[in-house]
């Protein structure tokens, strides 16, 4: 077959297969929920003013045959470059909808610029206007993704095939090739044996209620009693994110160790122990409880005047995202940086504040621990020695300050020349001592701003006139009119690697598909095969005219 492609993908009961035959007009099973009946590959053709190659594929969350499910999807994603995406969702509560999209969305995250997602069962909405507003907002904020269909029954698949049409029709070509961690981490492969399955789900649900009566007190605290005007609120809202990843932790550790001898007897269906897996299982359980404390949290904190999320601000004409928190009063530019070491705000040698939390009936008790600031102390140290002399030392041997004072310039020629050209309060003789010492983020650049600020121009600038290229697109800006940055912009730097308890659970997601791969490497490339040779592919048949 020729043309354009698309790949179907969607939750059993979806009405993923059922928009599959009326697309091309063929007549593959349908089940409303339960089992999925779609276990294989299954191609076919919609002649809409152009080919267009529809590909179907088994259903997310399958109780059985899971690994087979997987290899499904996989195989038709590696059929060819794919035009599009086609997510199908059903049209349900917002819980429901959203985990059932989290699910097919997860190991395709890298390719969501070309994903589309068709809301199926649209007659059942009874406010049409205001449920499509509500679900492109959440799409939008929880996955960044645009492109959405609403659809149902009583549409014409002429129709949506043209709306489909016209979105594959400005999308390019992509060969989607899924990694080993998006595979073995994000895909539902592994199926347990009835015993080692009843007893996960029973260990589950105990720790789950255990973990939950904890994260009430928590959440009870951050809307109740943390007080935004308070200068410690941020630091004390970053304690409990610490605190209740630190509580989770020891819960199921603790679960694992009274229980550890039957869990020494965890098997799947082929007989594999996968001990191992109890406890990343345990951990993925209690996820959703565990981050809606640390994100209510976050949210808490961006509404302080004292985080650093208020510094976050994005420009309207280039979109480059930037963090000021000094040097921008009044007009500013795009790309007009300050140096981060001459900024009082990102300078500052301050450390957090650290707090040792207790729960007393039901209730967050804080106690402050005192923490030595270690980077003071060694500026203290620094104090005792000559600073003038080690400035001296440090600086006698530079080429442009030779050409500007001398070759054999002298320490009262330096000192003198820093006085009277320093402009910054931050401009003592202390603070350029102990940056050139510690070579702080890039001694280079601090040499840079030394000539900066002592109006030193080196012959390259003289020759050329013209600065060095800066990130920015120049425009001028009124820093202090420009909004924070907020919603999908905001939530794509709040990235996994931003945040403690998320990096556990990259480690988490890392360590399982580590496990998965050494375990089922082989069966799953082979399941995948068998797909890939076994794919069902249709006849043109004439156009239908009835969408579930």
């Amino acid at each position: 077959m020729s043309g354009l492609r698309v790949v179907l993908l969607g939750v059993i009961g979806s009405g993923k297969t059922a928009l599959f035959n009326n697309l091309t007009n063929n007549k593959e099973l349908v089940r409303q929920g339960g089992a999925s009946v779609t276990k294989q590959v299954v191609v076919g053709e919609c002649v809409v003013g152009e080919r267009i190659e529809v590909i179907d594929t088994p259903g997310f969350e399958a109780d059985d045959d899971k690994l087979l499910h997987a290899a499904g999807v996989i195989a038709a994603l590696s059929i060819g470059d794919v035009n599009r995406i086609l997510l199908i969702s059903k049209f349900e509560r917002d819980g429901r909808m959203m985990n059932a999209l989290q699910q097919v969305i997860a190991p395709i995250t890298r390719y969501r610029n070309i994903i589309t997602i068709l809301v199926s069962h649209w007659d059942l909405s009874e406010n049409k206007d205001e449920d499509q507003k509500h679900i492109q907002k959440k799409i939008k904020d929880r996955f960044n993704i645009d492109s959405i269909l609403y659809y149902s029954k009583f549409d014409d698949p002429k129709i949506i095939a043209l709306q489909i049409l016209k979105i594959i029709g400005e999308s390019k070509l992509m060969t989607i090739k899924l990694q080993d961690t998006e595979i073995y981490s994000q895909f539902d492969l592994l199926s347990l044996n009835y015993d080692c399955q009843d007893k996960l789900e029973q260990n589950k649900h105990h720790i789950l209620k255990e973990f939950r009566k904890t994260a009430k007190v928590f959440i009870n605290y951050i809307n109740e009693e943390v007080n935004l005007n308070d200068p410690q609120a941020v630091d004390i809202l970053h304690s409990i994110s610490l605190e209740i990843k630190n509580i989770a932790r020891q819960q199921i550790e603790l679960f694992e160790k009274q229980h550890g001898e039957e869990l020494n007897k965890f098997y799947d269906t082929n007989g594999v122990n996968v001990r191992y897996l109890h406890h990343i299982y345990l951990k993925k359980e209690i996820k959703k409880d565990l981050e809606q404390v640390i994100k209510l949290a976050q949210e808490k904190m961006t509404k302080s005047n004292n985080h650093c999320f208020q510094c976050l601000k994005q420009c309207p004409y280039c979109k480059l995202i930037w963090i000021k928190v000094a040097g921008c009063d009044g007009v500013t530019t795009c790309g007009n940086r300050v140096h981060s070491f001459t900024d009082e705000v990102l300078k500052s040698f301050s450390t957090p504040s650290r707090y040792l939390i207790k729960i007393e009936s039901n209730k967050l008790v804080f106690q402050k621990i005192q923490v030595v600031n270690n980077n003071k102390n060694q500026i203290q140290k620094y104090k005792l020695n000559s600073v003038d002399d080690e400035i001296y030392q440090l600086l006698k041997d530079d080429y442009y300050l030779k050409n500007l004072l001398g070759i054999n310039f002298t320490k009262d020629q330096l000192m003198k020349l820093i006085k009277e050209k320093r402009k910054l309060k931050l401009f003592s003789f202390e603070f350029i001592y102990s940056l050139l010492k510690q070579g702080f983020d890039d001694q280079g650049e601090i040499i840079n701003w030394l000539y900066e600020e002592l109006d030193i121009v080196r012959e390259s600038e003289q020759q050329t006139n013209i600065k060095i290229k800066k990130f920015g697109c120049g425009q001028n800006l009124v820093w202090s009119e420009l909004p924070p940055l907020s919603g999908p912009e905001l939530n794509e730097l709040l990235s996994i690697e931003l945040i403690d308890y998320f990096s556990d659970q990259a480690q988490l997601i890392d360590d399982e598909s580590k496990f998965l791969e050494k375990t089922y490497k082989e069966l799953v490339n082979q399941a995948i095969q068998e797909q890939f040779i076994n794919k069902k592919i249709l006849k043109q048949q004439q156009q239908s005219v009835i969408v579930q």
